[in-house]
């Protein structure tokens, strides 16, 4: 005859603590969970709703966060939402996504760097003139 033998409760002193994560631990946590997800989704082909939501809530928050950041002007948000998309794809075994994340960017940033480098043109002209014109 087997006895029932209590449990005792755990002392307060055996409890773990409850530890408030930092926004950055939590992002790090929510990352680290969604490239799991998505090396499951690689291996068994299938894409559940959970991951899927987790997904698109990661992209809408980065994307505001994006935004937020390239408010006072600039694109320093979209650029690293961009590449933490192609190493988050990349870790996760998703290569032709990662470098098509990639590309895309570089092609961005190059774009950029054109259009900056023609309105600092378009200034330097300006410039001349006004230097012209004084020299005068």
């Amino acid at each position: 005859m087997s006895e029932n033998i209590p449990t005792p409760e755990p002392s307060k002193e055996s409890q773990l603590p409850i530890v408030e994560l930092s926004e950055e631990e939590k992002e790090k946590v929510l990352i680290l969970h969604l490239k799991k997800q998505l090396k499951n989704y690689k291996i068994n082909g299938c894409l559940d709703g959970e991951t899927r939501a987790l997904l698109d809530a990661w992209t809408d928050n980065q994307e505001r966060k994006a935004d937020e950041l390239d408010k006072s002007g600039g694109c320093k948000g979209q650029i690293n939402l961009n590449l933490t998309r192609a190493r988050l794809y990349l870790e996760a075994g998703y290569t032709e996504s990662a470098l098509e994340n990639f590309r895309d960017t570089r092609e961005y940033v190059v774009n950029l760097i054109s259009y900056y480098q023609k309105l600092a043109d378009e200034i330097q002209v300006e410039i001349d003139q006004v230097e012209t014109s004084v020299e005068k």
